[in-house]
């Protein structure tokens, strides 16, 4: 199945998303056995695409390490016991679907009833490191960072013994390594064709992939993070020859990049279709509508091939890390935004409590209706414009006394054809106006969703938008 161009992702921690249901239906739920009334209700939200989150088999070993940080999670999970922990959905034992959650039959019921709702799928694939129990670390000890004796002796947390060799533990390299992860080596070249046939597999199995912390595997950052260890520097990029390898079979597969640190271009240069832009949240929740301006204007190019998200796994909850009074003007510029959004299983239902990845129970939350009802008219406006075919413009809303760029109002346009949608949000704690040149062929605004108290003037091809705090309008003009 191909996916749709710039596709909703929605996604779903699929342990939380099991023992929820199976709470719920008071039985045990499986990917098999999902309820079609539990797709259905992720089907309102219109997704073109379900990221099932931590499908895979987890390291054992990993959730053993876990569990000695229950004093931590019991800061998320007060009642907490040791079988809500599960191990690191990113220290993984095989690429096999977890059999308590179905195994491979019961994922390919899950992706056939998403399919009937015309909706794909997406898996992850982690690139940089497997979980200390993985079978490569017995029969393909190649596909590894590797050390010596005097490594382990001078830092023995980033170095472990494994049938006497010693193996690197893997690591970002802005922190210390992580405890129960062993170190991959993209330099490799049984490594690279291991990757290659990996995410083969995960083809047979979905529609597409999210590659964990993918800019770890370039030359470049490679060979900053472990120096002489990672040994010589391939001629060709990492990612060039697994996604072509990849793509050659499966031309359709979708490749997502999870990446940080300014790699968007280079990443989507090397094959992926879409990149994280975690910037685009980092600036909303800054406040400061002329930054953003400024950083999408510079990065207008990829805006297309960019994911945006206002949350996910690795992000707190939105609703609660975000003024109340900024939130629906941020999810408005998010939601009508250019490029792949991605939204995480109850963003809609305001949820506060982001559950770490280690964990499959969270605690209990009540819904917002008012969030609720919101995300209801963000869809129902979306889903009444003809996107298919419209181009994107960032717009530079001006001060209206000055003339000089708004500090708190971002904007952007979509157009047709026949119509043009305006979408502009104060992202400020204070009242805002500005002025916005629009096309002077477009007439007739029909305002679609916006605050109280929002208004707008037309003239001359000029807009002047007054958008009290917490403040956001979506209009739309048809042409004359």
């Amino acid at each position: 199945m191909k996916l749709a161009d710039r596709p909703l992702i929605y996604e779903i921690n699929t342990a939380l998303f099991l023992a929820n249901l199976s709470h719920k239906y008071q039985r045990s739920v499986e990917l098999g056995s999902v309820p079609d009334d539990e797709w259905d209700r992720i089907a309102q939200h219109r997704p073109q695409v379900v990221w099932l989150m931590g499908v895979w088999r987890r390291s054992q070993i990993g959730r053993e390490l876990a569990k000695t940080h229950i004093e931590e999670y019991r800061q998320t999970l007060p009642d907490i016991n040791s079988e809500d922990i599960i191990g690191s959905a990113y220290s993984i034992a095989e690429y096999a679907v977890e059999p308590a959650y179905g195994g491979e039959a019961g994922l390919a019921i899950a992706r056939m009833a998403l399919a009937e709702r015309g909706i794909g799928l997406i898996l992850d694939f982690v690139p940089n490191h497997t979980g200390l129990d993985h079978h490569w670390l017995d029969d393909q000890t190649e596909n590894y960072v590797q050390g010596k004796q005097a490594d382990i002796e001078a830092k023995p947390t980033w170095f472990f013994e494994h049938n006497q060799l010693i193996f690197a533990r893997g690591r970002d390299p802005n922190f210390e390594p992580w405890s129960d992860v062993a170190q991959l080596n993209p330099f490799s070249e049984r490594y690279r064709l291991a990757t290659t046939e990996t995410i083969s597999r995960i083809a047979d199995l979905s529609d597409g992939v999210r590659c964990d912390m993918a800019m770890l595997m370039m030359n470049s950052v490679f060979a900053k993070t472990w120096g002489e260890h990672a040994g010589s520097i391939p001629e060709s990029e990492f990612w060039t020859g697994v996604i072509s390898s990849v793509k050659n079979k499966n031309q359709d597969f979708t490749f997502i990049a999870e990446a940080y640190w300014g790699y968007q271009q280079a990443l989507l240069d090397q094959g992926f279709d879409y990149c994280y832009d975690k910037t685009f949240l980092d600036l909303i929740i800054d406040g400061s509508a002329a930054k953003l301006t400024r950083y999408l204007k510079q990065n207008v190019s990829i805006q297309r091939q960019s994911v945006v998200f206002l949350e996910n796994h690795d992000e707190p909850r939105i609703a609660g890390h975000i003024q109340r009074t900024i939130y629906k003007p941020s999810a408005v510029f998010f939601y009508f935004f250019e490029g792949a959004r991605m939204v995480l299983d109850g963003q809609y239902d305001g949820f506060r409590v982001r559950l770490p990845v280690q964990l499959s129970r969270g605690p209990e939350e009540t819904s917002d209706p008012e969030l609720m009802g919101f995300y209801q008219e963000l869809e129902s406006v979306r889903s009444g414009f003809g996107f298919v075919g419209a181009s994107w413009e960032l717009l530079e809303p001006r001060s209206v006394h000055l003339g000089r760029s708004s500090q708190q109002v971002a904007a952007y346009s979509w157009q047709t054809q026949d119509e043009l949608l305006l979408v502009a949000a104060n992202l400020s704690e204070r009242d805002a106006e500005a002025l916005i040149n629009l096309p002077s062929d477009y007439q007739e605004p029909q305002n679609l969703l916006s605050s109280t108290d929002a208004n707008y003037q037309l003239e001359n091809g000029q807009i002047k938008l007054s958008l009290p705090k917490s403040g956001y309008a979506v209009i739309k003009f048809l042409k004359k």
